[in-house]
């Protein structure tokens, strides 16, 4: 039994978890609450619930307007609004309700069958699959509470809707106002100005995700402005788009909270997508191999353990090839005591507690100096192959192989104890051991190499201190046989880290596909949704098209035209919207990174934070607003009866 605690790197032996320590000497670890992550949680939770809200109000008007003879009936029979309003609040409470129950099962039943899957896709090795019931019980209860107040707006229409109107089954145009347009454009101001300020503070990604809140909200305030805007410049197109737009302007009450829906879909994804794509490509820029790409790099070892190590290794993993690295190794120091370490240098350098001279990208190889052929072998397949011939050659000679070797051709290894005081805050070193050798440079792949140098044999006798620093396992191993090695290493219960390498991988691509999955289901559920209402109150319009001979396709052509317009609308908006946050997240979450220069082989004199990456994912724009609207448009003509309705029976006077 071996773990170790993510809040402190505390190793849990077999020991401690057997016999554990009393109360008193447990550490008071209540400080350790990541409120960030609560935070970011919590603002999570809320976006979902207002995207839901909004998502599903124009489906419980749908069922609203279709039943307005039903709720007319019940308000002439004597029914108070108040009567009116439960009935529509009772359904959407009974659908909310229901949809959380089979949800909950089908997560639940998606869940189980999804975790063999991702372990054959994961080295991390998975508990027993759990459940539980509470955390179950509150999702339920987030979606039939989410049900009624997405059924609050239609069942506070329903109660105000004339009654006589309703009965003779005329519509009644709601009074416009502008104060949403108003309040809009000021939370969209206060949500801009938001963003930009909270790249001064601390934690910016997390200020920076609450400052988009009033930019969405903004922007969906704005949604019956662009409508009547795209309204007054529609006389010039076709008449399936002219009747979508003109209707959609006059049912404003109708259909801005779908365009608000897909505006604040549109803009989450917007400004997710950006953020992630800006630091997949801060990653690309700066990626270089920790270690041999394929390979099982162990490290954090006792030297004594090495043989119970290769053989644990040979027996999980027959017939993959097991080196042992060997390296300078720095003695253990305590936490407060001094810290020996191994310094590269310039030989004209004095010897201080760090110098300036070379520096490597942070690697999984144990050490920074490795020793002898079997070091460069370690770090060949991260060579050129003309850069492996001459580093071969000069460990022969007698020369070092070295990160950025100077012009002069040496370099200085020093083995220095360093302190350092905390009440002066200056660091000290003592000099144990130095030599100064020849040195020719390291030529990668990359540009960047998890080592400092590789140093000849006679070298690192004269430094002392040389031993086993890793063991390096296979060549191109799965994720299977990584799990199977670190289960027979983790027997051992030696406290090794193994850690593997698999190169640049396509995350930021997975993301943006998974972010276009998600905006397309959504605004599909939205803009079909408003579709079914805007053909259900378009049935007299669309009788009276037939009468004048409208072929049967129009109406067809009507609703792809509506989900079109809607999609599109909605689509801008939010992209608009979602570009503010989305570049203030990128240089939030960018711009803390080290700085140094794009090729890594010498320190930087940069200053942290003065380099950031903003990378707009244009693909994901355009298809969210070409692509999207016109899949819209295409799905909800295909899903549409071609079949006018008749003309109904006229009143007689």
């Amino acid at each position: 039994v071996q773990q170790v605690n993510a809040l402190g790197g505390v190793v849990l032996s077999r020991a401690v978890v057997e016999d554990p320590p009393p109360d008193d000497q447990v550490p008071d670890l209540s400080g350790y609450t990541d409120h960030t992550t609560a935070a970011l949680v919590g603002l999570i939770v809320v976006i979902a619930v207002l995207e839901v809200v909004l998502l599903a109000g124009p489906a419980f008007a749908v069922g609203a307007r279709r039943q307005r003879r039903a709720l007319a009936l019940l308000a002439a029979g004597g029914g108070e609004p108040r009567h009116v309003r439960r009935v529509v609040l009772a359904q959407g409470l009974l659908v909310g309700v229901t949809a959380a129950v089979v949800s909950a099962g089908l997560g639940v039943g998606l869940a189980a069958g999804a975790v063999p899957v991702l372990q054959r896709h994961t080295a991390a090795g998975f508990g027993p699959f759990e459940t539980s019931p509470r955390d179950i019980a509150l999702f339920c209860l987030l979606g039939a509470v989410t049900a009624v107040l997405a059924a609050l707006v239609p069942a506070a229409l329903a109660a105000r809707q004339p009654v006589v109107a309703a009965l003779q089954g005329r519509r009644v145009v709601p009074g416009r106002t502008g104060l949403p347009t108003v309040a809009g454009l000021v939370l969209l101001v206060v949500g801009v100005l938001a963003c930009r300020a909270s790249l001064d503070k601390g934690s910016a990604e997390l200020w920076v995700a609450f400052s988009a809140v009033p930019t969405v909200l903004g922007a969906a305030l704005l949604a019956p402005a662009l409508l009547a805007l795209v309204g007054r410049s529609a006389a010039r197109l076709p008449l399936p788009l002219r009747y979508a737009v003109r209707d959609a302007d006059r049912q404003r009450g109708r259909t801005a909270p779908a365009v608000a829906a897909i505006a604040a879909t549109v803009a989450a994804v917007v400004a997710l997508g950006t953020s992630s794509w800006s630091d997949a490509a801060e990653n690309a820029t700066r990626y270089g191999p920790t270690g041999p790409v394929g390979t099982a790099v162990v490290t954090q070892f006792d030297p004594a353990e090495v043989p119970a190590l290769t053989a644990a290794a040979g027996r999980a993993l027959p017939g993959e090839p097991v080196l042992v690295v060997r390296g300078l190794q720095a003695a253990q120091g305590g936490p407060d005591g001094p810290q020996p370490a191994v310094l590269v240098c310039r030989p004209d350098e004095p010897a201080a507690a760090s110098c300036n001279g070379f520096a490597s990208q942070y690697g999984y190889l144990g050490g920074d100096v490795l020793v002898g052929a079997d070091g460069l072998r370690a770090v060949a397949p991260l060579l050129q192959p003309a850069g492996l011939v001459q580093a071969r050659r000069a460990l022969a000679a007698g020369s070092a192989v070295v990160v950025g070797a100077p012009a002069g051709g040496q370099v200085s290894l020093r083995r220095v104890l360093q302190r350092f005081d905390p009440r002066t805050g200056q660091e000290s070193a003592q000099l144990l051991a130095s030599v100064t050798t020849r040195a020719v440079p390291l030529q990668s792949r990359s540009g960047t190499a998890p080592v400092q140098a590789v140093v000849p044999d006679a070298v690192a006798a004269r430094l002392g201190g040389v031993g086993p620093v890793s063991v390096l396992v296979g060549d191109d191993l799965s994720k299977g046989q990584e799990r199977t090695l670190r289960r027979a290493l983790t027997r051992l219960d030696t406290g090794t880290e193994t850690q593997v390498d698999r190169g640049q991988d396509d995350q930021g691509r997975l993301v943006l596909l998974l972010l276009g999955g998600v905006a397309g289901f959504l605004v599909l559920a939205g803009t079909l949704a408003a579709s079914s209402l805007a053909l259900t109150e378009a049935r007299p319009d669309l009788a009276t098209m037939g009468q004048v001979g409208a072929r049967p396709r129009t109406r067809r052509q009507v609703a792809g035209a509506y989900a079109f317009v809607l999609a599109l609308v909605g689509a801008v908006l939010g992209c608009l919207a979602g570009l503010v946050p989305g570049v203030a997240g990128a240089v939030a979450i960018t711009r803390d990174s080290y700085a140094g220069a794009p090729g890594g082989l010498l320190t930087s004199t940069l200053p942290t934070g003065s380099l950031h990456f903003v990378r707009v994912p244009w693909l994901l724009l355009l298809a969210l607003v070409v692509g999207l609207p016109l899949l819209a448009g295409a799905v909800a003509a295909l899903t549409t009866r071609s079949r006018l309705p008749g003309v109904g029976r006229r009143l007689q006077p």
